[in-house]
């Protein structure tokens, strides 16, 4: 803790976080102090995030982990004739276009964005789409 430093705040991060002086501005700024830093400040002087705010920071959190959950879902993808077909918007891109080239009666190896390939054709492209598409779909229900 430098002798300037004023304004300590507990931050979202269980840190401290204070206005400190900055000689080449000659003014204050935001800063956070390092674990070492905040060990020397008086708890007294440090204003405690209010319970709205630890309400909203879990909340936030929550929030952060079910997206992220969601996004590990959509890599992990559902399994359709023994492969795993990832369902994320780079691969719900690539079968759309994917999907003309097999109405004009070619086949392709897919390629997943989890590193999956499938080997699609007019045969098993209808029972994929049976298969994938409510799978991609209830990411947005």
């Amino acid at each position: 803790m430098k002798n300037q430093d004023k304004n300590f705040k507990e931050n979202k991060h269980g840190g401290i976080d204070c206005e400190r002086f900055i000689q080449s501005i000659n003014g204050y700024a935001p800063y956070t102090m390092t674990e070492e830093e905040a060990q020397a400040v008086d708890p007294d002087l440090v204003e405690a995030l209010t319970e709205a705010q630890k309400t909203a920071i879990e909340a936030d959190n929550a929030a952060s982990q079910a997206k992220l959950a969601q996004a590990q879902e959509k890599l992990t993808g559902i399994e359709f004739e023994g492969v795993m077909c990832s369902a994320t918007k780079e691969d719900s891109d690539g079968l759309l276009a994917a999907l003309k080239w097999l109405e004009a009666g070619g086949e392709t190896k897919f390629y997943f964005k989890n590193g999956n390939t499938l080997q699609l054709t007019q045969a098993n492209y209808l029972e994929f789409q049976t298969v994938w598409m409510p799978f991609r779909q209830s990411f947005f229900v």
